[in-house]
């Protein structure tokens, strides 16, 4: 069985990351927080995760939603994006698309959950002489994403959404385990 490291730097940089954006978040958030509302809302954000088994490595990278709120307790989005890392002179991009049901719990504070398609594109480079011969290789699969967030209301229309979860993809026969750190700010129609 293969021994998972974590860097340590790597792993202080996550929590105190995700320390100081919390902290923040609290002191944007207005006194009296707007109340939730129905409705269409689109976010953009970024990512930050390690993947622990195959690559690891950190990576990153930017995401974007387009969701419906149902009620107080109940949204669903699609969601994509793009992460990147690299590791060895090899350059991993992976693309998922995933719908995602959200719950909320209390508050602002919801658990999320979704299922969905995932691309890889793998990327290395050989030269020749003078001559850069890079070969890229694309594979396919599935992602499951699960975690916690709360969202923060900036006013009527503007949320700000901290994010802790977990990634699991399949993809070319293999496994990738990335718990990752996510920030979205969203414009509530």
């Amino acid at each position: 069985m293969k021994e998972v490291r974590v860097p340590k730097k790597q792993l202080l940089f996550l929590i105190i990351t995700a320390v100081l954006v919390t902290l923040t978040t609290r002191l944007v958030q207005a006194e009296d927080s707007y109340e939730p509302r129905s409705g269409f809302y689109i976010g953009l954000g970024g990512a930050l995760g390690y993947e622990a088994n195959a690559i690891q490595r950190v990576g990153g990278g930017g995401i974007g939603q387009l969701g419906y709120r149902f009620s107080d307790q109940f949204a669903l989005h699609l969601e994509s994006g793009g992460y990147f890392t690299s590791r060895a002179g090899v350059n991993y991009t992976f693309i998922p698309v995933t719908p995602t049901l959200l719950y909320f719990i209390v508050d602002g504070l919801y658990a999320y959950s979704g299922f969905g398609y995932e691309m890889m594109r793998v990327t290395s480079g050989a030269s020749f002489g003078a001559v850069g011969m890079p070969g890229t290789t694309y594979y396919s699969g599935f992602t499951v994403d699960s975690g916690i967030g709360y969202e923060f209301w900036m006013g009527e229309q503007f949320t700000l959404a901290p994010q802790f979860g977990l990634n699991y993809a399949h993809i070319a026969d293999g496994d990738l385990y990335t718990p990752l750190f996510r920030a979205t700010v969203q414009y509530h129609f």
